[in-house]
C-alpha cells in the first residue's frame, strides 16, 4: 500500500514570511461569517413565513398548517444545513488545500503549516473544528496571536500552524 503524497507547498511568490496581523485575521474571520450567515438569515425568513400560517389545536395540541408551510419549513431546513456544508467547505476543506478561506484570500493571507506546506483537506477541517472548541471554550484562544510572537493562536501549536501574508 503505497502512502499519499504531502499536500503541495505554498508557491514561494505567494509567501512574504510575515505573520498575518490580527486585524486581518479576524476581518477574514468576520468575512466568511457574514457569507455563510446568508443561507440562515434567509432560512430565518423564509421559517418566519411559514410558521406565520401554523397553528395550535387547543384541543389535541397538534400543530396545523398547509402543505406550504411543510414546504417551507424543509426549506429553511435545507438552508440552515446549507451553511454549516458551506463553513465545512470553505473554513475547512478550500482553506487546508488552498491556505485560504474565501475571507482569507479577500485579506491576503494563509494558512499554511510550519515548512511552507498547506495542510490539506482532513486538517483543515479538523483545524476549523478544534478553533471551534478551544475558541468556544476560551476566548482567549482567539486573542492570543495579539501578543504571541508567531501570531498563533492555541489551535496554531497544537496543528503546527502559521498565518501569514500572501
Amino acid at each position: 500500500m503505497t502512502a499519499m503524497p504531502p499536500p503541495p507547498a505554498m508557491p514561494a511568490q505567494q509567501r512574504t514570511g510575515r505573520y498575518a496581523s490580527w486585524g486581518s485575521r479576524v476581518v477574514a474571520y468576520l468575512i466568511d461569517g457574514a457569507i455563510a450567515a446568508i443561507p440562515s438569515l434567509i432560512a430565518v425568513i423564509v421559517l418566519v413565513a411559514a410558521t406565520g400560517g401554523l397553528s395550535v389545536d387547543p384541543d389535541t395540541g397538534d400543530l396545523t398548517g398547509d402543505a406550504s408551510n411543510a414546504a417551507l419549513i424543509f426549506l429553511a431546513i435545507l438552508l440552515y444545513l446549507g451553511t454549516f456544508v458551506f463553513a465545512i467547505w470553505n473554513q475547512g476543506w478550500r482553506q487546508g488545500t488552498t491556505g485560504q478561506s474565501i475571507g482569507k484570500g479577500i485579506m491576503k493571507i494563509s494558512v499554511i503549516t510550519d515548512d511552507g506546506r498547506f495542510m490539506g483537506g482532513g486538517l483543515g477541517i479538523g483545524r476549523m473544528l478544534l478553533n471551534g472548541i478551544l475558541g468556544g471554550a476560551c476566548l482567549l484562544n482567539y486573542l492570543w496571536p495579539l501578543w504571541d510572537e508567531k501570531s498563533q493562536t492555541w489551535t496554531d501549536k497544537i496543528l503546527n500552524t502559521i498565518v501569514v501574508e500572501a
